[in-house]
């Protein structure tokens, strides 16, 4: 029983260091280079806070099973872990970006057209975009461009960019943060709060 005890302890200190290790790993930014990290900030918990350059992860971040994407509710949790699978079958803002190729997108766009200006497509209309993408600001991304905007509005367009608080948010450390810290020195939107709820709308 102490071997086994043993083992299951060395397997979850194994794994939460892999997670702490991710989130303080640089990775690539919209530029190329290594994104700039920082050091714990004052009332993080210890934990590091990354200076993101665009910050968006996209909705299959959060698509595991063991994360949000179960097809069955955790009962009895205030998270159910079932979220991205909601999102992406019962919610319109999964099919938002969708929308923006049918014929009455297009000749909405075609209306607001003003005098010689080029005609420019509804799913590459910044005015569109900002409702129906989880940010315009994604068409202005190289590499996640694409499918940032595929995601119509995801996750990120109420939590706030995920770069900062993916990992972070994913440990117990996380759990004993006061809901302003997390916004301020992560960038989780508090949504709970429902000035700052409507705010991020």
């Amino acid at each position: 029983m102490r071997g086994a005890r043993s083992w299951i302890g060395a397997g979850l200190a194994s794994t939460l260091a892999f997670v702490l290790a991710h989130a303080v790993a640089p990775r690539p930014s919209a530029a190329g280079g290594p994104v700039p990290l920082a050091m714990p900030m004052p009332n993080s918990g210890g934990l590091a806070v990354r200076d993101a350059t665009s910050g968006f992860a996209g909705a299959g971040r959060c698509a595991a099973a063991a994360c949000h994407g179960s097809t069955v509710a955790v009962p009895g949790s205030n998270i159910l872990r079932n979220e991205h699978a909601t999102w992406l079958s019962q919610d319109p803002h999964a099919r938002a970006f969708e929308t923006l190729a049918s014929p009455l997108s297009e000749s909405i766009v075609a209306r607001l057209r003003a005098g010689p200006e080029p005609f420019v497509p509804a799913s590459r209309d910044a005015r569109c975009l900002a409702c129906h993408a989880t940010t315009a600001r994604a068409s202005r991304l190289p590499d996640a461009a694409a499918d940032l905007l595929q995601e119509g509005v995801g996750c990120e367009a109420c939590h706030g960019p995920a770069e900062r608080w993916l990992a972070p948010h994913a440990t117990y450390a996380w759990d004993g943060l006061p809901e302003p810290v997390k916004e301020e020195a992560f960038g989780m939107v508090r949504t709970k709060d429902l000035a700052r709820r409507a705010r991020a709308c």
